[in-house]
């Protein structure tokens, strides 16, 4: 395995594109990083658990700068359920809330320097990562988006246009009369 410092992914091999159950494990060093740059990381590592890929060991990275610091938490909390608790986190070597907890990666592959590498694009929970409204979350998103809905024009939606009337034929003087020579 080696790694991207322009990615968040160290590479194996045998990592291939597409989505994969994982589970996390303990990490070896600790759960924080550094980029060749100076950039602070969250690294997870995951250990595929099914398919063409099952055991394949592969590392997310949560970039921790100030302009990633925001999506990465809220991947981590919407992911594993994360507290939030950098300082605990920081204690655990070898321990953490993230061991044992299953999610779904997607690689993707990607150039670098000329190669293409697989690359985890995206971290989710296992199954997907959409999830279930409550009852309040429902009627908050109908009132919101209930005008917009019905604004949307579909195609069977648009004016049409009045159909066209056959052309006329040609005058025909034995069979153009006025009213006036109409005999009733």
């Amino acid at each position: 395995m080696y790694h991207n410092t322009f990615t968040k992914t160290y590479y194996n091999m045998s990592l291939k594109s597409g989505k994969h159950i994982c589970i996390v494990t303990p990490p070896a060093n600790g759960w924080f990083c550094e980029s060749s740059t100076g950039t602070a990381g969250l690294r997870l590592p995951l250990e595929i658990t099914s398919g063409e890929c099952k055991g394949t060991l592969c590392e997310y990275v949560g970039w921790l700068s100030h302009a990633a610091l925001p999506r990465t938490v809220k991947t981590l909390v919407e992911v594993f359920g994360w507290d939030r608790n950098l300082d605990a986190l920081g204690k655990l070597l070898d321990s953490g809330p993230f061991v044992g907890k299953e999610c779904e990666i997607t690689v993707e592959d990607e150039e670098y320097n000329g190669k293409t590498y697989p690359k985890i694009k995206w971290l989710n929970r296992a199954g997907g990562g959409a999830r279930m409204l409550a009852k309040d979350g429902i009627a908050a998103l109908v009132k919101k988006l209930s005008a917009e809905v019905l604004a949307v024009q579909l195609e069977d939606d648009a004016p049409k246009a009045a159909p066209k009337m056959p052309p006329r034929p040609p005058a025909d003087k034995d069979l153009d009369i006025s009213d006036s020579e109409i005999p009733f």
